[in-house]
């Protein structure tokens, strides 16, 4: 119990920080990578401390930065389709891959790590 009390301390002031100071936090997470070892649940969900950093980071980010991000967005949209199109397949495979796993959950596990998170880093 005092676990999650300081787990939830913790974010509720990374989010302060990443919404004050956008900068400082992207080098908070990358300073705190290994934080990928603390483990816990919420509810029935296996999460770790890094993926819900990564999320603040990411809400946050879009909701502060949301015109630059879609003007940016816009221009890459257009100069890159291709790009797109192809990381969208990708994405759909990937998705597909899921429905064809005898351990589902798992599945779904490895698709959030190693291909959503990645891509809406990268995004």
């Amino acid at each position: 119990m005092d676990f999650n009390i300081l787990i939830i301390t913790y974010l509720v002031l990374f989010s302060i920080l990443t919404w004050r100071r956008f900068d400082y936090a992207l080098f908070l997470f990358f300073v705190l990578l290994p934080s990928y070892i603390i483990r816990f649940q919420i509810g029935s969900l296996p999460t770790t401390l890094l993926e819900l950093q990564f999320a603040i980071i990411f809400i946050l980010g879009i909701t502060k930065f949301y015109k630059q991000i879609f003007i940016q967005l816009n221009y890459y949209f257009k100069k890159y389709r291709w790009f797109f199109f192809f990381l969208l397949l990708f994405i759909i495979a990937s998705t597909i891959s899921i429905f064809t796993s005898s351990d589902t959950r798992g599945a779904l596990g490895e698709w959030k790590a190693f291909y959503v998170e990645p891509i809406l880093f990268f995004l």
